[in-house]
């Protein structure tokens, strides 16, 4: 049997060695050292070969040239250059830096690389765990290779200096792009099995080890597999590669990771486990922290001239939150010792440059493992790729001085909002000023400046001063007057970043681009706040199994909800991909969650769909009759940031003007409560609505997508699921983040053009993005789902209106009355009149409908002539059902006349595919425009790389803690 396994093949261009060399010392040990270095500038190519060839490459690789399990991402760029070069502007069309912004493991076969190093479990040990975890594992092709420090001999004696110090159990897998999790599984396997341990860090911090080394399962990872290069005294003697199953099928991923997961008695063994192992090691763990502490606080003492008790703190700070403060010594890959004040102070000079380890400066042999990242608009840090890779955030301890001039008041103001647009997390929101913080649960959050917290804020940043004499400057508190300044300055003289809001997931900017680097995003006005993990890439253009692949990801929770037929589950589904990008979006309609019985899980799929938005439930609001009062409640969510607001459980029918307007504008502006200040604010809520048998009035239904759900059964509270939609959603919300962005940029790279015809009024961007998306999804021969435009849903509601159904009464019989007479309201209202005379059925009709539809005055009179005229006028050209109320051009004696004019019924929304008439058509019923154009032809994909996967590694971004779920689990 034969399959094609893609890797990399790097190679310096230099054909320098860039793999270890050995040399034999005096007292006859060897030294090691390290030549990775001179990998740049280099070339990268992509290779297909099968196992055995594989074999042949480990045994006959150059000095020069080294492997690497992920694939470029775009075949076109293959030349190596330092990330430093990048950023110095040095990127020549074709190069590429080696970061797994760039590689992506493979769609398809692969090799999943099991390091061994410093071997407590020999390769028969360890193939017999393998079997115990799953018989699978031993039954795929594997290889095994002693590693490239191994089998080191002396020349002369011919005795083994070195043996096998370490080994790579290669496995062929079948999909790649699920190695990460797969090692993460098998690493935890390996602890149940008794192969997991804790090392102590010379800092003192719990290293989590096993049989693998577990940093290795990124897709930019080099294997120098190449061998060492040997002095003059010693040679390697390195056995060929031995090839285990050669012949045999790879690996099944995805069943071996089905076959893997932990149940709750594996979780809570394993936690054992580990805390067992952390209280053996404890004393241990404190003795060497507190001589790592000593040292580092007698340096930065000597350095900083600090106070110890300061300097214990920093070092505190670096170890339990790794936050570098300004003393904090950084040593860089010059040698030269500088404090992060110093960094912050000269951000252009340092960015870019290479450190040691903050906290392990000897890591590696004193390699210079650490990245300063001083990129403009994100927030300072440190990188560093010891034991696995942490993120260091950088902050400053030093504050500018500014005296305050009597006189000088806007002078001062001046200065001070200087120094606050240096301050990364400072904002204008529209007209308000605000900084971005965090609460207690270290969630991000927009706080709004009063004068109070800017004085507050300003104490921490600003030293001010004023003269005491005519030369004697003394410190003194921010002047009043100067917080008040700042604040009203409006926000064009500020000249601040403009904030539209904070997201904890990747985002879609509206040309289809991804926002998933943490820091502020200028085109989108969005800050992105990560969790710690390492989160995988979306590529720029998934092919059509990859979307269907990432839908059935995302309905994974949801399978078992009983939506009562294809447009519920299509509108659910919007609201799904909705809730990812709402912040990006400039306007989205409302999602409505509507059952026909308490219980039946409603209030659910709402948390679900907040849960996706900002990781949190939403903030809930009891629904109101009067609409000042929704007013003022509304007005308070938006104030608070809330980004999601569930108006839950609505009973009777739900009209509101100030939801109509709030739905269809970018900026909310309103009167502060309480007060005459007008307030406005980015209106970027994702509205959800609950209710047994919802029905709105009027254009709230062009404004809300309703979803219904029918359990079927007497007590649906009663039902259990499978699994927990709202815990799960809450664990994958990365993963199912990143699978809606997939399926979406996957429709806006297919080339299908518009799928459904007619563009939502009001909602264009969100028609765009989304509603477009599923129209394409429904067209994809073995879609997972039966989906239908989800717009659909307006006619519906519009069906469901008690005023549509109305007008619909009226024009019927209006019609059935006078057919293609045009008459007055005048005649309408003397007719009418003789209905108990005349007892004319039709007359009748008419009268019953009118009178439902317009209602008897305060004094239960009859309808006038003046009612009805209000009534027409409210209600002229809307059609409805292929009727329509017309006025006529002409009068008689200066009275306006009307008839129904009656078509063929027209559709009240145009289908997916389904073409407009000529011209622009307006349907009165839907409000949005039908484009006179066919959609183009789906066309067929054409990607050399269409085999990519959605869930490919990026550089984390901190340090991982939590495992990644299967992304595409059944």
């Amino acid at each position: 049997m034969t399959f094609d396994i893609q890797y990399s093949l790097l190679e310096s261009t230099s054909q320098k060695p860039v793999t270890k060399q050995m040399s034999l010392l005096p007292d006859g040990t060897i030294q090691k050292e390290s030549l990775a270095h001179n990998l740049t500038p280099g070339r990268v190519y992509l290779c297909q070969k099968t196992t055995t060839q594989f074999a042949e490459t480990l045994q006959t690789l150059k000095p020069y040239q080294a492997l690497a399990y992920g694939i470029p991402k775009m075949s076109e760029f293959n030349r190596l250059i330092t990330k430093r070069d990048q950023d110095n502007g040095q990127q020549l069309p074709g190069d590429i830096t080696r970061t797994n912004d760039n590689f992506v493991y493979p769609n398809q076969s692969g090799i999943f690389c099991g390091d061994v190093d410093h071997p407590k479990v020999m390769i028969d040990e360890l193939l017999k765990v393998l079997r115990d975890i799953d018989p699978e594992l031993i039954q795929s092709p594997m290889i095994y290779r002693p590693s490239a420090g191994s089998c080191i001999y002396n020349k002369e004696t011919s005795s083994e200096i070195v043996g096998v110090n370490g080994y790579r159990l290669y496995i062929v897998v079948n999909n790649a792009s699920l190695i990460p999790e797969f090692g993460t599984l098998l690493h935890k396997h390996f602890w149940l099995h008794g192969h997991g341990h804790f090392e102590i860090s010379k800092a003192g911090s719990y290293l989590d080890r096993g049989v693998f080394d577990t940093s290795v399962w990124q897709p930019s990872r080099i294997d120098f597999a190449g061998g060492a290069i040997c002095a003059a005294q010693v040679e390697q003697r390195l056995p060929p590669p031995q090839a285990i199953n050669p012949d045999a099928p790879p690996l099944n991923i995805k069943a071996c990771i089905e076959q893997l997961q932990l149940d709750d008695n594996q979780n809570a063994c394993l936690n054992e486990l580990k805390a067992t192992a952390r209280l053996e090691l404890a004393d241990q763990a404190q003795q060497i922290r507190a001589s790592w502490m000593q040292n580092r606080i007698q340096e930065m003492t000597t350095h900083n001239a600090l106070d110890p008790t300061v300097a214990e703190n920093v070092l505190r700070q670096a170890i339990e939150k790794q936050v570098l403060s300004g003393d904090f010594l950084i040593t860089l890959q010059s040698g030269d010792v500088v404090t992060v004040d110093e960094i912050l102070a000269d951000q252009k000079r340092y960015h870019g440059q290479r450190c040691a380890d903050p906290v392990e400066r000897d890591y590696d042999l004193g390699h210079r493992v650490g990245y300063i990242s001083l990129e403009l608009g994100r927030n300072p840090m440190i990188w560093s790729h010891a034991h696995g890779g942490t993120c260091y955030q950088l902050v400053s301890t030093t504050r500018p001085s500014l005296i305050a001039l009597r006189g000088k008041t806007a002078f001062t103001v001046d200065r001070t909002i200087d120094e606050l647009r240096k301050d990364p997390l400072i904002f204008n929101w529209d007209q308000v000023l605000v900084r971005v913080t965090t609460n207690k649960q270290n969630q991000p959050r927009i706080q709004p400046l009063t004068k109070d917290g800017l004085e507050d804020y300003l104490g921490h940043r600003i030293q001010y001063q004023r003269y005491a004499g005519k030369k004697e400057l003394i410190d003194i508190d921010p002047p009043d007057a100067v917080c008040r300044g700042v604040l009203a300055r409006n926000e064009e003289e500020r000249d601040l970043n403009s904030l539209r809001g904070i997201c904890t997931a990747p985002i879609l900017r509206l040309d289809g681009s991804v926002v998933d680097q943490p820091g502020y995003d200028s085109a989108t006005g969005l800050v992105l706040s990560l969790p710690s993990e390492s989160h995988p890439v979306i590529p720029n253009a998934p092919n059509v199994e990859l979307a269907k692949d990432a839908l059935a990801y995302i309905w994974k929770p949801f399978k078992d909800f009983p939506f009562i037929d294809d447009l519920a589950r299509s509108v659910f589904i919007a609201a799904l991909l909705t809730a990812p990008i709402r912040k990006n979006l400039p306007t989205a309609p409302a999602y409505a969650f509507n059952a026909f019985v308490a219980g039946s899980g409603k209030t659910l799929l709402a948390k679900c769909i907040s849960v996706l938005n900002d990781g949190q439930s939403p903030k809930v609001m009891a629904h109101v009759s009067n609409d000042d009062e929704m007013r003022k409640r509304l007005l308070s969510h938006l104030i608070n940031g809330n980004s999601v607001i569930l108006i839950d459980n609505v009973t009777g029918l739900f009209t509101s003007s100030t939801l109509e307007a709030l739905l269809t504008t970018e900026t909310y502006s309103d009167r502060l409560l309480g007060v005459s200040k007008m307030i406005s604010m980015p209106m970027i809520a994702l509205i959800l609505i609950t209710g047994n048998n919802l029905k709105f009035v009027g254009d709230l239904n062009r404004r809300v997508l309703i979803s219904s759900i029918n359990p079927n059964v007497e007590n649906p509270y009663l039902r259990s699921f499978e699994l927990d939609p709202l815990d799960y959603v809450k664990k994958h919300r990365q993963e199912m983040v990143r699978a809606i962005l997939l399926i979406i940029r996957a429709y806006l790279s297919s080339g299908a053009g518009r799928i459904a015809a007619g563009s939502m009024a009001s909602f264009e961007d969100w028609d765009r993005l989304v509603r477009q998306t599923i129209c394409w999804l429904s067209t994809l021969p073995g879609c997972p789902l039966s989906l239908t435009d989800p717009a659909q849903s307006i006619a519906r509601g519009y069906d469901n209106d008690p005023i549509t159904e109305q007008l619909r009464r009226v024009l019927i019989a209006w019609r059935d009355c006078y057919g293609d007479t045009h008459v007055t309201a005048k005649q309408v209202i003397t007719d009418l009149i003789q209905v108990a005379n005349n007892k004319d059925e039709r007359l009748e009709h008419l009268h019953d409908a009118l009178v439902d539809a317009i209602g008897s005055d305060k004094s239960g009179n009859a309808i006038t002539a003046k009612q009805l005229s209000a009534w027409i006028g409210q209600n002229t050209n809307r059609q409805l059902d292929g009727r329509v109320l017309i006025k006529d051009e002409k009068k008689i004696n200066g009275y306006a006349k009307w008839y129904v004019k009656d078509s063929n019924p027209t559709l009240p929304l145009v289908k997916v595919g389904q073409v407009g008439q000529v011209g622009i058509d307006t349907n009165p019923l839907v409000g949005f425009p039908l484009s006179c154009e066919e959609p183009p032809t789906l066309m067929a994909w054409a990607n050399p790389f269409d085999s990519l996967n959605p869930f490919e590694w990026m550089p984390p971004s901190t340090t991982p803690t939590t495992p990644l779920d299967n992304p595409f689990a059944d």
